[in-house]
This record gives structure tokens, C-alpha cells and sequence, in this order.
């Protein structure tokens, strides 16, 4: 069971991780582009293609940036070596992070 999880090539925690990066880029990318219209001033209505554009655009970027030749491995290596307090500091600024990205899309509502 643990295996299922704890894998880093193919593990149920790779797959949820990748799947909620995609996610956070994805509403951090429809947030500034609603900004921006919203600050030009256009009118749009955003309709199940621009959905599955930004979609797909998140996921492009993730794998180029994290998953082509498995370059999360490398970054597996990097952060198995910090302290627990780095861990606990970084930690601390990913959910800032997150908030702020959330923050952003509703204020560009």
C-alpha cells in the first residue's frame, strides 16, 4: 500500500501533486488574464473554450517545466535534504502562495 503512494515515478501522491500544480497554474493563469480584460475594460464571456485553452495550457507548461525527462526527480533529490525547519518554512510559503493564487481569481471575478 505504501508503494501505491510513496512512488515517485509512478505513485497515487505524483499523480495528485501533478494534478493540483496544473490546477494552481491553471487559476493562477485565468485569474491574470481576467485582471488584464477587466482592466481594458472588455466585456467577455468565457465559454467552455476558453476553459479548455487555459486547461491545456497549464498542462503543456507543467510538463516542460516539471515532468518531461522526469526532471521532478532531480527536484525529489534537492528537497530530501533539507532541514525539517526549511520544509516547515517553504511549506509555510506554498500555502501563502495558494491563497494569494485563489485570492487573485476571485478578485478577478
Amino acid at each position: 500500500m505504501n508503494r501505491a503512494f510513496d512512488d515517485k515515478n509512478y505513485g497515487l501522491s505524483i499523480m495528485v501533486s501533478g494534478g493540483a500544480l496544473v490546477g494552481i497554474l491553471f487559476i493562477l493563469t485565468m485569474g491574470f488574464v481576467l485582471l488584464i480584460v477587466k482592466a481594458a475594460g472588455i466585456d467577455v464571456v468565457l465559454g467552455p473554450v476558453h476553459f479548455v485553452f487555459f486547461g491545456l495550457l497549464s498542462t503543456v507548461t507543467c510538463y516542460f517545466l516539471v515532468f518531461k525527462k522526469d526532471k521532478y526527480l532531480r527536484y525529489f533529490e534537492y528537497y530530501e535534504k533539507w532541514t525539517e525547519s526549511e520544509k516547515m518554512k517553504y511549506g509555510l510559503f506554498s500555502l501563502i502562495f495558494i491563497i494569494a493564487v485563489i485570492l487573485l481569481f476571485l478578485l478577478s471575478l
